[in-house]
C-alpha cells in the first residue's frame, strides 16, 4: 500500500466516528472530533473491531525503537482478547531490563524482562474483550484490568527497550494466543479520564495539546532580525550564513524553552536558501542532525531539564532556517489495529506522530506469521438515526469554501424524510441520498450526483466526495468513481454552522446509521481514497 495512515491526519479538519457517545446515559451534548455539539439520536448499533491475531506458537510483532523508561512516569494501555486462559504468554516484552505485561492464565502480571514479576493481579479477564492499563507516578503503580483497580508499589529503573508484542522478547519464548487491538505507552502518567478514553480505538491520539512550547521561533531568515535567539561568543554568521565555533555540543545559537526529562519533542523548521554545510539540533543535551530539505520534522528524547533549544552549525551552514517550533509529545508508541487493511497483515502502523505535520512518516512494525480479522462494515459501532426526530448540530465550524474530502460510512433504513434525509448539510455544503443516487451541493443550489441506483437501502457504503475549491467535484463509492467525473457541485460558498441528520429544523431527518464522518481541507489521492475505504477510517 503506498499510503499509510498517518497520510490521513494531513489537514484532516474534522474526525466523527459517531461511536463515542452513549444516548442511554442521557447524554444531550458532547465533544464530535473537536468539535461541542448537541444532539439527539437513538443508541450506537452495531459492534466489532479490527483485530490482529496471534497463534501462540509463532506470531510476534517487532516494535519501533522506542525509549527506556528508566525510573520516569509512564501509562501503557492495551486491548486484546486471548483464545485460551490455560498457560502463560506475553502481550509485550523486549530486551533485559524492559517492562511488559505477562498473562499466567487468567491473570494480568506487569513484568519486568529478565527479572520477573512486579504485581500478580487478583482480578482476572475473560475470554472476550479486555482492556488493562499500568500507570506508574513515582513508585506509585496503578495496574486496571476492565475498569477495576489495584495498586502496588515498583520503583525499578526499566533500562531496556520494549520492542515486541506477542512473546517475552529477550530470549524469544512464551507467545501470545489470541488477539489485540490496540497497545499505546505514554511517557507519562495517565489520568483516569485519559486512560478510559484513549483505551478506544476510535479515539485519536491528540499529542499537540501536551504543550507546545517555544512555537514559531523565527530566525527571520538571514539571522539579520533574531529577537529571542542568544548567540554563543563564537558564533559569527554573515548574510545567511553562521559557521561552527569550535564547541556545537552547547550549541551556537540559542533559546530557553521550557522541558521535561525524559519527554519527547517533535522539532520542525524550514529550511530555505541553501547552498552548503550541515547543522544539528539540540534539546536538554539530546541532538539530531538536521535534514536538508524544505521541511524537517524529528523526534528527540530529552535527557535533562536545561531549558534551551541550541541549533548548532557543524560546519560553515548556509541557508534560511525559518519557523524553528518544538512540541511536546505524550504518546511514544500507538498501534491500533483499526488502522490495518486486509491487504496489509504484515504491518502495524505507529501513528504517534500523526497530524498535520505531513512530512513526518510514521515507523511500521512488523508482523511475523500475524493476520488482519476486518469485521464488515455493518458490524462497525454506528450512530442510528430514526427518520423522524433524529440530529446532531455543531456551530462555529469551518465554512468549508476551499478544496474539501469528505467521507463516510452509510447504511439506511430508507431514503429519509421526503426521500432526502440529510447525511451532512449546511445551507450550502449538502450530502444527502436522492431517491436512488448521492447528491451533493457547494452552494445549495447546483447539484452533482453519482449514478442512478447506486444506493439502495439496506447495504453498507463508503462515500467519499472530492471537490476543489471551484466546485469540481467526484463522487466515490466503495473506492470507486461513480457518476461523470469532474462535475460542478456549484461556487462553493461559506456557512460555519453543521448539521448531521437533518437540515437543523427537524426536517429532511435520515434513516439509517452513519459513522466515520471526516472532512479534510484538500484533495485525497485515489491510494488515500483506497486506504479509507479499505481500513474504514
Amino acid at each position: 500500500m503506498s499510503a499509510q495512515i498517518s497520510s490521513l491526519q494531513k489537514n484532516l479538519i474534522f474526525r466523527a466516528p459517531l461511536s463515542e457517545w452513549n444516548p442511554t446515559r442521557d447524554e444531550v451534548s458532547g465533544t464530535l472530533g473537536t468539535a461541542t455539539a448537541t444532539y439527539n439520536v437513538l443508541d450506537r448499533q452495531g459492534s466489532g473491531r479490527r483485530e490482529l491475531t496471534y497463534n501462540g506458537s509463532t506470531s510476534y510483532t517487532t516494535l519501533p525503537t522506542i525509549p527506556a523508561f528508566r525510573t520516569g512516569d509512564f501509562t501503557v494501555v492495551m486491548k486484546f482478547k486471548p483464545s485460551t486462559l490455560t498457560g502463560d504468554g506475553f502481550l509485550l516484552g523486549g530486551a533485559s531490563g524492559s517492562l511488559s505485561f505477562r498473562l499466567t492464565n487468567a491473570n494480568v502480571i506487569p513484568y519486568k524482562v529478565g527479572a520477573g514479576d512486579r504485581h500478580s493481579s487478583s482480578t482476572q479477564i475473560g475470554l472476550s474483550e479486555n482492556t488493562i492499563s499500568w500507570k506508574r507516578t513515582g513508585s506509585s503503580n496503578v495496574l486496571t484490568i476492565n475498569g477495576i483497580s489495584e495498586s502496588f508499589t515498583d520503583n525499578s529503573d526499566y533500562t531496556g527497550i520494549t520492542n515486541v508484542l506477542g512473546y517475552y522478547g529477550f530470549v524469544g519464548i512464551v507467545y501470545f494466543s489470541g488477539s489485540i487491538f490496540l497497545c499505546r505507552i505514554f511517557n507519562y502518567a495517565l489520568t483516569p479520564t485519559q486512560i478510559a478514553n484513549y483505551s478506544k480505538p476510535e479515539y485519536p491520539i491528540e499529542w499537540v495539546d501536551r504543550g507546545a512550547t517555544g512555537a514559531n521561533l523565527v530566525t527571520n531568515g538571514d539571522f539579520a532580525v533574531s529577537t529571542g535567539w542568544n548567540f554563543r561568543t563564537g558564533f559569527a554568521y554573515n548574510g545567511a550564513t553562521f559557521k561552527a565555533d569550535g564547541t556545537a555540543a552547547t550549541g551556537d545559537f540559542y533559546r530557553g524553552i521550557s522541558l521535561v526529562a525524559g519527554r519527547n519533542y517533535l522539532c520542525k523548521s524550514t529550511l530555505s536558501n541553501y547552498t552548503g554545510g550541515s547543522y544539528r539540533i539540540n534539546i536538554g543535551g539530546s541532538s539530531v542532525t538536521g535534514a536538508l530539505t524544505t521541511s524537517y520534522f524529528n523526534v528527540i528524547n530529552c535527557v535533562s531539564t536545561n531549558g534551551n533549544y541550541y541549533i548548532e552549525a557543524m560546519s560553515a551552514f548556509t541557508g534560511s532556517l525559518d519557523d524553528l517550533s518544538v512540541v511536546q509529545l505524550g504518546c511514544v508508541l500507538d498501534l491500533n489495529a483499526s488502522g490495518l487493511s486486509a491487504s496489509t497483515s504484515g504491518y502495524w502502523y505507529d501513528r504517534t506522530n500523526s497530524t498535520a505535520a505531513s512530512s513526518y512518516t510514521s515507523v511500521a512494525a512488523t508482523n511475523t506469521n500475524c493476520s488482519v480479522v476486518v469485521p464488515p462494515a455493518s458490524n462497525l459501532s454506528a450512530t442510528a438515526f430514526n427518520g423522524s426526530t433524529s440530529n446532531i448540530a455543531f456551530t462555529g465550524m469551518n465554512g468549508l469554501t476551499g478544496d474539501i474530502t469528505f467521507s463516510a460510512i452509510i447504511r439506511l433504513n430508507s431514503f429519509g424524510e421526503e426521500n432526502a434525509g440529510r447525511i451532512f448539510h449546511t445551507t450550502k455544503f449538502q450530502v444527502f441520498p436522492y431517491v436512488t443516487y448521492l447528491a451533493f451541493r457547494r452552494s445549495g443550489s447546483t447539484i452533482a450526483g453519482s449514478s442512478a441506483s447506486s444506493i439502495i437501502i439496506n447495504t453498507d457504503y463508503h462515500i467519499i466526495i472530492t471537490s476543489t475549491a471551484a466546485g469540481v467535484t467526484n463522487i466515490y463509492i466503495n473506492g470507486v468513481l461513480n457518476g461523470t467525473a469532474n462535475q460542478s457541485a456549484g461556487t462553493p460558498e461559506s456557512d460555519t454552522t453543521w448539521h448531521i441528520g437533518d437540515i437543523g429544523d427537524g426536517s429532511r431527518v435520515s434513516d439509517g446509521r452513519f459513522s466515520n464522518i471526516n472532512i479534510w481541507s484538500r484533495i485525497l489521492s485515489q491510494d488515500e481514497i483506497t486506504l479509507v475505504k479499505d481500513t474504514n477510517f
